[in-house]
Parts: C-alpha cells; sequence; structure tokens
C-alpha cells in the first residue's frame, strides 16, 4: 500500500493490486489472439487471409477479439472491486 500526501496534507491511499492476475490473463489472451491470427493466414477456411478473406470467417474473428477484449476489461474490473479473489 502506498500512501501519497498531497499539498493540502490530504492522503490518497493507493492498494498494491494483483499484476500477476493481470499478467496472466493478459498473456492468455494475447497467446489466443495470436493464435487466431495464425490460423487465419495458415486455414483455408479463413482464406489463407490474416486480415482480409471471407465475411462470414471475417466477422467471425473480429467478435472472437472482442469477446476477449471485454472479458479482460470485465475480468480486470471484477478484481478491483473484490468480486473475484487475485493470486
Amino acid at each position: 500500500m502506498a500512501i501519497i500526501i498531497a499539498d493540502g496534507g490530504d492522503k490518497f491511499v493507493v492498494r498494491a493490486g494483483s499484476l500477476s492476475f493481470g499478467v496472466v490473463v493478459f498473456t492468455v489472451f494475447a497467446i489466443l489472439t495470436i493464435t487466431l491470427l495464425v490460423s487465419r493466414r495458415k486455414l483455408n477456411i479463413f482464406g489463407r487471409a490474416e486480415l482480409g478473406g471471407p465475411k462470414v470467417t471475417k466477422y467471425i474473428s473480429c467478435s472472437i477479439l472482442f469477446l476477449l477484449w471485454i472479458i479482460y476489461i470485465l475480468l480486470s474490473s471484477f478484481l478491483a472491486y473484490g468480486y473475484i479473489p487475485g493470486f
């Protein structure tokens, strides 16, 4: 916990968060994202296109990446508000 004293003598308390939780979640989601991008480049179902290809698979990939981003924000928020424990 860090206490920072402002000019007026007010105390601003910063509690130490669980950095390891954020790093682990970010790393897992980054690996999933890279796996998706490599799969898009190598597989015919994606048209062998990392950023283009057929519309259906392009929208599915976009939805997956957007969902990962939302889940990351939710998990970080739940950790900050104490709904889930960190490690």
